[in-house]
Order: structure tokens, then sequence, then C-alpha cells
């Protein structure tokens, strides 16, 4: 079986993959011809972007160096692994939830409801880094991983089904102090 986030596991993956479907899946609709990705994004070859968009951040890291970093973990799930066994009593175990096994506090994902019916966020975890920079020069700086599993339902499927598509969002910040 392909292990999702490899080349075998979604052909649009693989940018040496040149068969028409593969090539539109990764170009905005309508545009003809398709537009070209880039070869590479902060010098990281951008196959290596699609494998894992994290290395964005560490390429965002190169020349600085960092003197403290706080890190924040929050999650919806335990893990990956969502699917818990039922114990022999049937009954549903209650869902585990790390932001509130951490922080003591409520937690998890709220949907819009006019959203919820085309795609229903059910996963969520995120990684934090607010980092002090301190050369070559000083300023504090957030870098984050995050990602949503969002569940579009397959129609004209008995039962329904779900299809979960991850979102991936990777972002270097950097904060301005009195700035424009």
């Amino acid at each position: 079986m392909p292990v999702p986030g490899t080349l075998s596991g979604f052909p649009p993956y693989d940018l040496a993959n040149l068969t028409p479907a593969a090539v539109n899946f990764r170009t905005p609709a309508g545009n003809a011809p398709p537009t070209a990705l880039p070869t590479t994004v902060l010098g990281v070859p951008m196959q290596e972007v699609i494998l894992d968009p994290t290395k964005l951040l560490t390429a965002a890291l190169s020349g600085q160096t960092i003197s403290r970093m706080f890190v924040i973990s929050i999650a919806t799930v335990p893990n990956l692994l969502q699917q818990q066994p039922i114990p022999s009593s049937g009954v549903q175990p209650p869902p585990v939830n790390i932001l509130q096994n951490v922080q003591g506090g409520g937690g998890g994902i709220e949907n819009l409801p006019f959203l919820q019916t085309n795609a229903d966020a059910a996963t969520m975890f995120a990684t934090f880094w607010i980092e002090e920079i301190s050369a070559p020069s000083q300023f504090l700086q957030l870098q984050y991983v995050q990602t949503v599993f969002l569940n579009f339902p397959i129609l004209g499927v008995t039962p329904v089904a779900n299809l979960s598509w991850p979102h991936v969002s990777v972002a270097t910040l950097e904060k301005t102090f009195g700035g424009q």
C-alpha cells in the first residue's frame, strides 16, 4: 500500500510525472497551457517541498542564530492513528484532546455550519516555534506548520463516505516593532 507523502502515494506528488492528469491537477483550473511550478523555493527543490513542506522552515533559518526558542504543539487527536479500539463493553471511550491535556482548557475544531456541509474540518495538529534570533540582527520570529484534514463527502455513495484531504500550511513570520 502506498504511503501518504511519498511519490507512490499520489501521482501528482511526483513532479517527474508529466501525464496530463498529473500536470493539470497541479495547476490552477483553466490555465491552458498549465502554469509550470517553480523549480525551487528558498533554494529548496520543489519536489522536496511537496514531500516535506517543513523544509521551507529550515531554509528560512539559514544564516540565523537562534538564542532562545519556545515550542507549542496542539492537536485534536492524540496521534494520527485516529481510530481507537472499542472496549469489550461496547462503550466508545471519550475522545482525547491534547490541547485540553496540555493546557487544561477546551479545544477542538469549530466548523462554520454553511461550510461544514461541503468540507468538514475533522482533525488538526500544529506546531509553533517562537524564536529569538540574535544574528545577523536581533528580532522575534514565529514559525509554524499546521495540518488540517478536511473531509469531503463523496456524493452518490451509500452509505455516505468521506474523502479526507490534508491541508498543510507553513510560514515564517518576523515581528516588527513600530514598522509599517
